[in-house]
């Protein structure tokens, strides 16, 4: 019934995408025009950013060189009887004549047909300064919008010390990392203590950057990705007891056979032959 009973407004767009259609570009002005007529203030910008499809018609519009009259012709809802399923809309526009109604009986209503002049060359200049103005002002709100974003990520970032460590060890300030890092405690998850490694590493500060890999690797409780990371960083830097160690915390279900080879061996060059043979048995 929404359908059915839609607002004048729906109904001249309907009629101007149709004469589109058709190549009829001065009916198209006609019904953009009807259609800013009826449109509420709230759907203005609805109806302007429709119209601007059919903007490139406006200038090669054909003059009738009549200046007569136009009747804007009217739209029945043909509604289809097929049922769920089927492909095509179940409702859609149909174009006919207008037709005049005849009384019947003596003071029948009749309904006239809808009549309206041609809008003149101030009209639909009107109606593309309008589109332009819409365009315009979309534009501009969207900049807007994207540099309000931007503000909102820049502050998240300077209230998360996490993600502004991050950024600090990216443009390799180490020091200001771990400033940021450094109200957390010790009680925070793998990837802070990650962190810490790739700033204390910087810094060439090899005591602190084990201390920090074996803390991450210790501390991961979930599928062992934080320990392997930490592990294989340990193994880099030549720290092989410690990642020995490291490794272990990584032996999960989670780990493919190549993953588990690299941990055995490992174990084998940090002296610990038994551990070797006991990960290749999982």
């Amino acid at each position: 019934m929404k359908d059915v009973a839609a607002p004048l407004y729906r109904i001249f767009l309907a009629d101007a995408h149709a004469a589109a259609r058709a190549g009829e570009p001065e009916r198209v002005l006609e019904c953009i025009g009807l259609a800013l007529d009826f449109v509420p203030d709230t759907q203005r910008e609805r109806v302007l950013l429709a119209a601007a499809d059919l903007v490139p018609s406006v200038s090669t519009a054909p003059r009738d060189a009549s200046g007569g009259t136009a009747t804007v012709p009217a739209f029945v809802l043909r509604v289809s009887e097929e049922g769920p399923g089927q492909r095509e809309s179940r409702i859609t526009w149909e174009e006919r004549l207008a037709q005049v109604v005849l009384p019947r009986g003596q003071g029948a209503f009749q309904l006239p047909p809808l009549r309206t002049t041609r809008r003149s060359t101030s009209r639909v200049r009107r109606i593309v300064v309008g589109l332009i103005i819409a365009a315009a002002g979309i534009t501009a709100t969207a900049s807007a919008r994207f540099d309000a974003l931007q503000g909102r990520a820049a502050t998240l970032i300077s209230h998360d010390p996490v993600e502004g460590a991050r950024a600090a060890i990216r443009r390799g300030d180490a020091s200001e990392a771990l400033r940021l890092l450094a109200p957390l405690g010790a009680d925070v998850r793998p990837e802070v203590w990650l962190l810490r490694a790739s700033a204390y590493e910087a810094q060439a500060d090899r005591a602190q950057t084990v201390r920090a890999l074996t803390a991450a690797a210790s501390r991961d409780g979930e599928d062992g990705r934080w320990a392997m990371a930490a592990a294989d960083q340990l193994a880099r830097i030549g720290a092989l007891s410690d990642a020995a160690d490291a490794y272990l915390y990584a032996v999960t279900p989670s780990r493919t056979e190549g993953e588990m080879e690299r941990i055995a061996h490992a174990q084998e060059l940090a002296g610990y032959p038994d551990r070797a043979a006991r990960v290749r048995r999982r």
